[in-house]
């Protein structure tokens, strides 16, 4: 960017293509002399911020920069993930962004990070509001091909009231084999939700399919005398998604057939997910498509005591589908679409006036 006349540049400039509807325009949060912009000075560095003036349309990025501060949504702060992983080549964990760290900060966590074991094992769970001991928690459960740090915007939105922690698929940043079933999938994150909070009651989120995997987690939880507070469920879909044949070929969904080397390539993939190293895109892809095959195998007759479901404008058609369920769940219409909905601030308004307190439970 240009320096201007003044000798200033707006380092923090926020594109309106960021923003969420309610949140206002403010293009010019903070001017920074072009002199003190500290530009990043190691590879890592570099390459952390190439990544965010992508995502975020800010140029140029110093190393003493926030993707917050620079306008990033949790949504673009997943792609940037992504990103970032592919360029240097390493896995670099979800949890890594929850502090929403300076570029110099995350820089250097994943160069200790590479300096460690390259097999260590990864956590499926990341603690998003660290510092928040004490507080309420929520549980919330990634979609299908998502990771935990999808739920950073909501994890922000509730700090003030909430200690939220965040689950995704086993094998999806470490190796470990992919769980082949919803209960499965459920089963993975029980020991570890108990083990974070022991006593009193429960309330869990779920998106997408992550609601799904957030119902079951609540009925192995019930069997095993735990009380569920709530189930909140984010655009959480019933039946075959949409495209299905391309996550599962023989589904009776309508569109044509891929090749048959495409189709086989599929399958082993899946088969061997979280298994073989991949560049995470195709990761996210991989565990998508395995992840919707399991959905798409699901007969949801009933759902837990307390389950809301906020049915965004996108996933509208749902909203009939659930109440034609036996003890149907309360549902709620929401703006916005499906992934919109992590990040919308109308929507996590209306998420935080759905919550009920444990001792109203």
């Amino acid at each position: 960017m240009a320096q201007t006349g003044s000798g200033y540049c707006p380092s923090q400039l926020v594109h309106h293509s960021h923003l969420t509807p309610n949140q206002p325009l403010d293009l010019y949060r903070e001017d920074t002399p072009m002199t003190d912009l500290m530009l990043p000075e190691t590879a890592t560095e570099q390459a952390i911020a190439d990544i965010w003036a992508t995502r975020t349309g800010v140029s140029p990025v110093g190393k003493h920069d926030r993707f917050s501060d620079l306008g990033g949504s949790s949504l673009a702060a997943e792609t940037a993930l992504v990103e970032l992983r592919n360029r240097l080549g390493r896995e670099i964990g979800a949890q890594l962004l929850a502090t929403d760290p300076t570029v110099a900060e995350l820089a250097e966590a994943i160069e200790e990070t590479g300096r460690q074991d390259f097999h260590r094992g990864l956590e499926t769970c990341t603690h998003l509001t660290p510092g928040n001991d004490g507080k309420p928690m929520l549980f919330c459960f990634a979609g299908a091909g998502a990771s935990a740090v999808c739920f950073l915007d909501l994890a922000r939105y509730f700090s003030d009231s909430y200690d939220v922690w965040a689950f995704h698929a086993h094998g999806f940043h470490s190796k470990g084999r992919a769980d082949r079933s919803l209960a499965a999938k459920a089963r993975r994150h029980v020991p570890k939700l108990m083990e974070i909070q022991p006593t009193g009651p429960l309330t869990l989120i779920g998106h997408s399919f992550g609601g799904h995997v957030a119902m079951e987690a609540a009925r192995q939880l019930t069997e095993q005398g735990r009380v569920i507070n709530q189930v909140l469920l984010l655009d959480t879909f019933l039946g075959a998604v949409d495209g299905g044949s391309v996550a599962d070929y023989r589904s009776e969904a309508p569109a044509a057939l891929p090749p048959l080397r495409e189709r086989l390539l599929t399958h082993w993939r899946i088969l061997t997910a979280g298994l073989i190293p991949r560049d995470v895109a195709t990761q996210q892809s991989v565990f998508w498509e395995q992840e919707i095959r399991i959905q798409n195998r699901i007969q949801c007759e009933s759902v837990p005591p307390g389950t809301t479901v906020l049915v965004s404008d996108e996933g509208q058609a749902q909203q009939e589908l659930w109440l034609a369920i036996d003890q149907p769940p309360t549902t709620v219409r929401t703006s916005g679409s499906h992934l919109s909905v992590l990040s919308d601030r109308h929507t996590l308004a209306l998420l935080r006036s759905q919550l009920a307190t444990p001792e109203s439970a």
